[in-house]
């Protein structure tokens, strides 16, 4: 699962850089509005992916809420810790 998150950002960058007029050597499509669509398209996908992955815990008769927490919470304590780290990082190396 943790696999998925990083095509979440890589289209939420690619997303944000097509809407700021980004040009690079090798295009995928000329269209910018086709290029925000696709790049949109990845990332339900990939949303789908995380939040389906989980899905047969949370179906489960009893809901083990310790696994669904792990597997949802995990990467995103993950994500949060490297956040933080950066922005201490940063602090300390200005």
């Amino acid at each position: 699962m943790s696999l998925v998150i990083p095509f979440v950002f890589i289209a939420l960058a690619y997303i944000r850089a097509r809407r700021q007029g980004m040009r690079a050597p090798f295009q995928m499509t000329q269209s910018t509005p086709l290029a925000v669509a696709l790049g949109i398209l990845v990332l339900v996908v990939s949303a789908a992916a995380y939040f389906g992955a989980g899905l047969h815990a949370v179906m489960a008769d009893p809901i083990d809420w310790t696994y669904v927490g792990i597997v949802y919470g995990g990467p995103l304590l993950l994500i949060g810790l490297g956040g933080l780290l950066r922005r201490w990082s940063m602090k300390t190396f200005r």
